[in-house]
């Protein structure tokens, strides 16, 4: 995998690993990195394999254990025995599948939107659907990116709650190539559907009695737009909190479920 870093190893090690999008990369963290280094942070954020500059893998790679096993990889190769764990949306159940797992080499935990709730209980959960049917929704025109530099400026400033800073902006094209004049989604139908099907049977919830037997510190960060959305992450929290009495849990107000774009300065402040 290609993994970005900021900060100097002396810094306490963070890992984040980012979501399932059409031009997302561990580049999420362009933005936000300098607040996150001033506090002593050492952010290592690879790029999933398929998107950004890392290889995509066969489909079975995709599966949860899988991709934990990736986190462990880096962790070793680097030589770190614990860090803090970031991730946003997909990669919230990874980190949470992961503290479960290693409770031992975990300092912290960071959940992007992710992680208050089992995805499957989510309206538009794909129930049912084979690897081949997820293929064919990943080439849907409004999952996929093709459009000019100009004309995606544009849009991205449309959907994003808040003027984009050129780190942002940054962040948003790592996920992109050039082709033909035009840029288009680095990450393709077969790996975004190979990583929706790998998590499917993946309830977070499982994981949350090994996370609080272990006692590790849990930031909770959740989206506010639209008004369904809040309304379900207000239900969530509850039911997060009763389970995690001393997890630290933030609504990011006119933010919605990417909170990078949305909230990216006051995600990190917090």
């Amino acid at each position: 995998m290609h993994v970005r870093e900021w900060g100097s190893e002396a810094g306490r090690p963070l890992v984040f690993w980012h979501a399932l999008g059409s031009g997302t990369s561990g580049a999420y963290l362009t933005e936000v990195a300098p607040t996150l280094t001033a506090a002593g942070l050492w952010l290592l954020a690879p790029d999933a394999p398929g998107f950004g500059e890392s290889p995509a893998l066969p489909p079975e790679r995709y599966e949860t254990g899988s991709v934990v096993g990736m986190v462990r990889g880096l962790l070793d190769e680097r030589g770190i025995d614990r860090a803090i764990l970031m991730g946003h949306s997909w990669g919230g159940t990874i980190m949470t599948a992961f503290a479960a797992a290693n409770p031992e080499r975990v300092d912290g935990l960071v959940l992007v939107d992710s992680g208050q709730m089992d995805y499957q209980d989510a309206p538009g959960f794909p129930h049912g659907k084979s690897y081949d049917d997820l293929v064919e929704d990943a080439r849907a025109p409004e999952r996929t990116i093709r459009t000019t530099a100009e004309d995606f400026e544009h849009d991205a400033q449309e959907e994003v709650r808040r003027p984009i800073t050129p780190e942002l902006m940054e962040a948003f094209r790592a996920g992109l190539r050039e082709e033909d004049g035009q840029l288009v989604s680095i990450v393709t139908p077969e790996t975004r559907a190979s990583a929706m099907y790998g998590l499917m049977d993946t309830r977070v919830t499982e994981s949350w009695p090994a996370i609080a037997e272990a006692g590790t510190p849990i930031l909770l960060l959740l989206a506010t737009e639209p008004k369904e959305t809040r309304e379900q992450n207000r239900r969530a929290a509850a039911v997060f909190a009763e389970r995690f009495p001393e997890a630290e849990i933030h609504f990011l107000e006119g933010a919605g479920h990417d909170l990078f774009a949305d909230a990216g300065p006051e995600l990190a402040r917090i």
